[in-house]
Parts: C-alpha cells; sequence; structure tokens
C-alpha cells in the first residue's frame, strides 16, 4: 500500500500549482523527530524495514506502542530519504479506526480534500510544509495515515525526473 500512496504523492505534487494555505496545526515531526533529522534520532530500537527505495529507506521501531489518540495501529514507519526524516505512515485495520482517524484529522487539520476512487475513500491536507493523506480500502479493512515533509519529498521528484531525463529509449531491432 505504501508504494501506492507515494505514487499518489508523486502525482499530487508534480500536478500542483501552488501550496495551500497553512495548515492550523501543520505538523513538525513525530515521535520525537523532527522534519530533516537522521534515521539515528529513532535511537536502539531502530529497525530496518526496507531499503534502496526510489523515495528512501524505511525504518520502524521495536516495541513501539501502536496506538494514537485511541486508535488502534497495525504499525508505524518512519521513511528517510538521503537519512533525512520524510515521512511517517501510521497502518490501521477497520472502519471504525478509520472514522476515528478522520475525525481527529478534520479537528486539527480543517476540512481537507474528500475523494473517493474506486473503491478508495481518500482525504488529503496540505500546505507549503506537509501532505497528509488519510486512505481507506473497505474491500481490504485496511488504511494508511501518511504524513509527509514537503521539501524533502521536492527532492525525491526532482531526483526521480532526473532519472527518468537520463533513460534512453529503447532502440528497436537491438
Amino acid at each position: 500500500m505504501k508504494k501506492v500512496i507515494f505514487a499518489i504523492i508523486f502525482l499530487i505534487v508534480l500536478s500542483a500549482g501552488s501550496a495551500n494555505a497553512a495548515l492550523p496545526q501543520s505538523p513538525t515531526g513525530f515521535g520525537g523527530l523532527k522534519w530533516g533529522d537522521s534515521h539515528k534520532k529513532l535511537g536502539s530500537e531502530c529497525v530496518l524495514v526496507d531499503k534502496e527505495l526510489d523515495y528512501g529507506t524505511v525504518y520502524s521501531r521495536r516495541d513501539e506502542k501502536l496506538e494514537v489518540d485511541g486508535v488502534q495501529l497495525q504499525g508505524i514507519t518512519y521513511s528517510f530519504y538521503h537519512d533525512k526524516f520524510l515521512n511517517v505512515a501510521f497502518e490501521f485495520a477497520g472502519k471504525k479506526d478509520f472514522n476515528k482517524l478522520k475525525v481527529i484529522a478534520l479537528e486539527k487539520y480543517g476540512p481537507g480534500h474528500m475523494k473517493k476512487t474506486g473503491n478508495m475513500e481518500s482525504y488529503r491536507w496540505d500546505d507549503e510544509h506537509v501532505f497528509i493523506i488519510l486512505d481507506f480500502i473497505p474491500q481490504t479493512s485496511e488504511g494508511q495515515l501518511l504524513i509527509t515533509y514537503v521539501p524533502i519529498l521536492e527532492e525525491v521528484v526532482q531526483e526521480i525526473e532526473k532519472r527518468r531525463a537520463n533513460v534512453r529509449p529503447a532502440t528497436p531491432g537491438f
């Protein structure tokens, strides 16, 4: 699901003309980390989840409390691009927890943008500092709340565009 969410974020960033107004409470990080911090700030409980992704390396914390504002989570992961804290993802299961997170997010960040695409219900909040996406897929009963730091995300997008520009199309017959 994380790769799908990132594809959505890239499309949003690439298609966005300008940043929206500031969020009432724009997050400055999570779990003792500020945007741009090194993964080393996760401490000795840091566990590598995935590496060599287009957008960097993903970690979690061993024995992390998997609850936020009364919502039971399936997992919390932290992504780092060139060892700079890029985003935090909260994975959850069930419509009940989705609705709780939706209420919390609407109270913290305002009305946002709601979109139903196929079978996915999605909410998005953004300003010049962060993208916040809350998604839920009823068929799998899975969802994710993703908070991403825009300045580092823009670095990721620039690098991917640069790589794509350097890829030469295959020549027929070779």
